[in-house]
C-alpha cells in the first residue's frame, strides 16, 4: 500500500490462510449387471485451518503512518456423509457414476487474537483483544450434494 500523498512511503498487509481435508470412505456395491453398479456410500471427513494477518503502516487496504497489527485464528472440522450412486460402465473398467447423498460437517472455531498497535509523536499504545470462538454446523441433501463422476476400477 503506497501513501497517496506522492511521498512513496509504503506500508504491508501480509495474509496468511492455509487449510487441510481428508476424507476416508467406502462403497458398498450391490448385485447389477454387466453395465450397472447400483452402491451405497459412507465418507468421514476432517479438517483443519489457519488465518493470520501482520499489517505495518496499513490498515489491510490503505497506507496508515503508525499503525500495526497482527491477527489470528484457527478452526477444526469434522464431517459425515452418506449416499448412493449407480456406476454405468462405458468400456470395461472405465465408468461415468452419478451419485447423490447427505452430508453433516461441524466445525470448531478459535478465538479470534488481534493486536493493534498506534504510534503518534513517539508515543505507541497497544491495545489487544480476544473474540471468542464458536461452532456451527451445516446438513445438505438433494442436487447439493450430487455429483459426476468418472472412474476406473482396478
Amino acid at each position: 500500500n503506497e501513501n497517496g500523498d506522492g511521498t512513496g512511503a509504503t506500508g504491508s498487509a501480509v495474509i496468511k490462510n492455509g487449510a487441510w481435508n481428508a476424507q476416508i470412505g467406502g462403497e458398498y456395491h450391490l448385485d447389477g449387471t454387466d453395465r450397472i453398479s447400483p452402491y451405497f456410500m459412507l465418507g468421514v471427513n476432517l479438517g483443519g485451518g489457519s488465518m493470520e494477518t501482520t499489517n505495518t503502516e496499513s490498515d489491510g487496504a490503505n497506507y496508515v503512518l503508525g499503525l500495526a497489527s497482527t491477527s489470528n485464528a484457527k478452526m477444526s472440522m469434522f464431517g459425515v456423509g452418506l449416499g448412493a450412486g449407480l456406476d454405468i460402465y462405458i468400456i470395461e473398467n472405465l465408468y461415468c457414476g452419478f451419485e447423490l447423498g447427505f452430508n453433516y460437517a461441524g466445525y470448531n472455531y478459535g478465538d479470534f487474537t488481534s493486536s493493534t498497535t498506534v504510534t503518534a509523536g513517539g508515543v505507541s499504545t497497544t491495545v489487544t483483544g480476544v473474540t471468542a470462538g464458536g461452532k456451527a454446523s451445516y446438513m445438505n441433501t438433494g442436487a447439493g450434494t450430487a455429483a459426476v463422476r468418472f472412474g476406473w476400477r482396478f
